[in-house]
């Protein structure tokens, strides 16, 4: 599946959980080690803001 980095996510409210890394953990009821970025295999420590073909569906997904 492809998405794509949403670069202009200053705006976004900050998440309750403390990071959006921590915020995909719990609402995923799992946790990743590492960067799910293909040929990527550095620790994932965020949790970057991206979309998928529509611009209004927005999503957290835990890269480095």
């Amino acid at each position: 599946m492809k998405v794509k980095n949403i670069n202009d996510i200053q705006d976004s409210p900050i998440c309750r959980c403390g990071s959006w890394l921590n915020h995909w953990e719990r609402l995923s009821k799992d946790t990743i080690s590492y960067c799910p970025v293909i040929g990527c295999n550095q620790k994932a420590i965020i949790g970057t803001h991206v979309i998928l073909d529509d611009p209004d569906e927005w999503y957290i997904l835990p890269t480095c």
